[in-house]
């Protein structure tokens, strides 16, 4: 997970810049002279005009990257948990990395050439879709740690998970901008090529396969991929009527990190077009904010369940609350922010946020099955994997018709998310204590 997330902090906005500027020298017919300025826009009266012509343009290619990395591991995740509990969670793990050392191999590629229109870099996003993406690697990751991880013991192996992915994060965002102006996009999506492959020898040679699998199965592992009562049998186990309102539980569970993953990924796809427009930041400027963030949410996550969780015993719901409500505190400061401090503040406000998604999937387990959590966790993860298919297009759209005269208009948008999201936590804490605290009474009286 550190691996894969360090290459995705590391050519993220080197990416963005590299499709500003062939924008601008192979759709808009500009010279160098022109284009350059683009990729250090501290002076933004020289380049504001043509910065208006590149970002529509620029805003629609990386949509359509993440449409294309977003629609098929979406449909591939109704089924890999299924899947995996009878052909392994070793494959899901593994194969993801694959696409992404094709993806950077391709991206590296392009990067060399002097000229290209900049719409082919969505073909390397094919090569993540068909490996699953990030949507296998992360089903693969939570099913096998149910599998090999006790259950008073998998809230702080999922923080640890979730920790390993900001660290990457976080190491990416600040090797970005010395490896970028120093040696070029090449060598950005070279090193990111190498760390994939690093990763991959790992998962190889150090991960053991949790699933006993029959020595017979051959050619119908990839069969089963095609097998759809897999996904069938997921939702008959999801919709199944359970005690205690529980199913309704799971499902405001599901989506509420389904609308988290929709608001992140949105967010990601427009701030840093956002920070250009508002405060002219260039590049460096945006990583060294970006890094800044990354290293509180750690140190929050961190805090959040060792102090809050472990020791004080905050609940794993409740925790998941205030994440929530931290995370709402810097969309508001951020769609109203007039100073580049301002984002620094919010970053601050939000450090509890990686809390969200370890606590979440934690009380998940803890109400389902052994036998279904698998089956929940691969739901789950379609549900957060579809959520991008809608933020492209919504951050994309709400972006290109503000940023001339409310450049943070979407983070509206992400604090009413985050508001709905506190609103069905509340719910779920009241009926989840509410009818454990009559069960108990109930086995009281009758004892």
């Amino acid at each position: 997970m550190l691996f894969m997330f360090f290459t995705v902090s590391l050519t993220g906005e080197v990416l963005a810049n590299e499709i500003f500027y062939r924008t601008c020298t192979d759709i808009l017919h500009k010279n160098d002279t022109e284009c350059i300025p683009l990729l250090h826009p501290g002076n933004k009266s020289s380049t504001n005009e043509l910065e208006g012509l590149v970002q529509p343009i620029s805003a629609k290619i990386l949509m359509t990257r993440s449409l294309i990395e977003a629609c098929l591991p979406a449909a591939l995740s109704l089924m890999l948990g299924p899947w995996s509990d009878k052909y392994g969670r070793k494959p899901l793990i593994v194969v993801p990395f694959l696409g992404y050392l094709m993806m950077y191999i391709i991206s590296a590629t392009l990067a060399s050439l002097s000229h290209i229109n900049p719409w082919w870099y969505i073909l390397p996003s094919i090569a993540v879709a068909v490996s699953g993406g990030q949507c296998s690697l992360i089903t693969g990751s939570f099913c096998y740690l149910t599998d090999t991880i006790q259950e008073e013991k998998r809230a702080i192996r999922m923080g640890i998970v979730e920790a390993a992915v900001y660290i990457g994060l976080l190491i990416g965002a600040l090797s970005a901008p010395l490896i970028y102006n120093s040696f070029g996009s090449v060598i950005v999506f070279a090193i990111a090529a190498m760390s994939i492959l690093i990763g991959l020898f790992y998962c190889c040679a150090f991960i053991q396969e949790s699933v006993i699998m029959h020595s017979n199965l051959g050619n119908s592992r990839i069969r089963g991929l095609l097998d759809f009562s897999l996904a069938s049998d997921m939702i008959r186990v999801c919709c199944k009527s359970r005690l205690h309102w529980d199913r309704a539980i799971i499902w405001m569970l599901m989506i509420t990190l389904g609308s988290t993953i929709l608001v992140l990924e949105g967010n990601a796809i427009v701030n840093y077009m956002f920070v250009r427009e508002k405060f002219h930041w260039t590049i460096t400027e945006y990583t060294r904010y970006n890094s800044a963030s990354i290293v509180l949410t750690i140190v929050g996550t961190c805090l959040g369940i060792y102090i809050l969780n472990k020791i004080l015993r905050i609940d794993d719901l409740m925790l998941s609350i205030l994440s929530q409500i931290s995370s709402i505190s810097e969309a508001i400061l951020k769609s109203i922010a007039y100073e580049g401090w301002h984002l620094y503040l919010g970053a601050a406000l939000s450090m509890l946020r990686g809390c969200f998604g370890p606590m979440t999937r934690a009380f998940l387990s803890k109400i389902v099955p052994t036998s279904d959590i698998g089956k929940i966790f691969s739901l789950a993860t379609s549900i957060e994997s579809v959520s991008p298919l809608a933020a492209s297009p919504v951050y994309t759209l709400l972006y290109t018709n503000t940023f001339k005269y409310f450049p943070g208009a979407y983070n509206v948008l992400t604090a009413s998310v985050y508001g709905l999201n506190i609103i069905l936590l509340l719910i779920v804490h009241r009926l989840y204590k509410t009818n454990r605290t009559y069960e108990s009474l109930n086995t009281n009286s009758n004892t």
